[in-house]
């Protein structure tokens, strides 16, 4: 569609020939005036073959450069510019960090010193990611800056690792991790926790043509020399050991780089992660095992100090939901549903004319 424009004359000239190919074959196949030349056949059939591999290959990269096109969709999905504007952002700051004294809670130090705190991990699609701009995107990313916004406070990001977050929390190194975080029994015990935003059940992912033998965990377990992938995650490691006991374990750094196959018969995450995996691999299937325990539960973490800001964030999630703006965060980031556009569509009369300007329009969203 987008080289339309440019292949439409051609097309026209490439169905012309083939109708006067027909009309001068069949007259001459009548009268015997035809042979097969095999030399020439080939050379006819290999030249356009090889124009025609050419011109695909200019296609798609024409079509990469006018569309933005990437493999991964995600990374062409962006944080709403409605939502972004007027918030004051840096991403891990130079400035030494203050931790948390003790004593101070930690909505009143927000309050002090007007700026939020915010841990994250850029390695968790789509909740926390690096789009193909370089900038910092994902469903909690947008969390993170309305929070932001309705704090009336800048907003600061602080990179952790998922081996050192309680440690960086129990700190006071900020204020609340949001970057797609599990639920568990130590979390609950040792800091504070929200109320869970979003829920998603165990799955694996594989190679499509095994998915059919990874549908119920009683027949993942029946597989012998059953090999397992997962990313070196303190909450996903336990996980499989259990639900997956006579599984071997390959540990990988990240997901990032897709996990050997020949190596392993699956890989496991949650549904969600492994169904944004699968979309941006389209070799790979994302599979939910029937009988695998319970869902995980997604929830924003704070100091285990930070009741206040606990009971803040709380009420605060339920006005978002009450809103409207979780079901758009949800639709956009995980069901990737496109963002309706508050602007007009593109017009010749009003774009470039400069007709109905100071007009009203009530053209429906592009």
């Amino acid at each position: 569609v987008s080289l339309m424009t440019l292949t439409r004359y051609g097309q026209v000239v490439v169905s012309v020939a083939g109708f006067a190919f027909l009309n001068f074959g069949v007259v001459l196949a009548y009268y015997g005036k035809l042979r097969i030349r095999l030399r020439r056949l080939f050379v006819a059939l290999a030249l356009p073959a090889v124009f025609l591999a050419l011109c695909i290959t200019l296609a798609q990269g024409f079509d990469a450069w006018m569309l933005g096109h990437s493999r991964n969709p995600y990374l062409s999905l962006s944080l709403d510019p409605v939502l972004t504007d007027g918030v004051s952002v840096s991403v891990n700051p130079p400035a030494a960090l203050e931790l948390l004294q003790p004593g101070t809670k930690v909505l009143q130090r927000i309050q002090r010193s007007g700026e939020l705190r915010v841990g994250y991990n850029a390695g968790i699609i789509p909740f926390c990611y690096r789009n193909s701009a370089g900038r910092l995107s994902g469903y909690d990313v947008a969390y993170a800056y309305q929070l932001a916004k309705d704090l009336n406070v800048r907003l600061s990001f602080f990179s952790f690792e998922f081996k050192c977050l309680e440690s960086d929390l129990a700190a006071g190194r900020f204020d609340i991790a949001m970057a797609g975080i599990y639920v568990t029994d130590y979390r609950l015990l040792h800091l504070k926790v929200s109320t869970p935003y979003f829920h998603s059940p165990l799955a694996l992912f594989m190679p499509r043509d095994r998915a059919s033998g990874f549908k119920s965990r009683p027949q993942i377990l029946k597989r012998p020399g059953l090999k397992i992938g997962v990313f070196n995650d303190p909450v996903l490691i336990p996980r499989l050991k259990r639900t997956f006991p006579n599984a071997e374990i390959l540990v990988v750094p990240e997901y990032s780089k897709i996990p050997d196959f020949s190596e392993v018969d699956a890989a496991i995450w949650t549904l969600a992660q492994a169904k944004a995996l699968a979309v941006s691999n389209p070799g790979l299937i994302a599979v939910a095992p029937s009988d695998a325990g319970n869902p995980y539960l997604f929830a924003y973490l704070m100091p285990p100090d930070a009741e206040e800001f606990a009971k803040f964030v709380n009420y605060w999630l339920d006005l978002k939901k009450a809103d409207g703006f979780e079901k758009r965060q949800r639709e956009y980031w995980i069901d990737r549903v496109p963002r309706a556009s508050h602007l007009p569509r593109w017009s010749i009369l009003r774009n470039i004319l400069g007709f109905g300007l100071n007009r009203s329009n009530n053209s429906r969203p592009g």
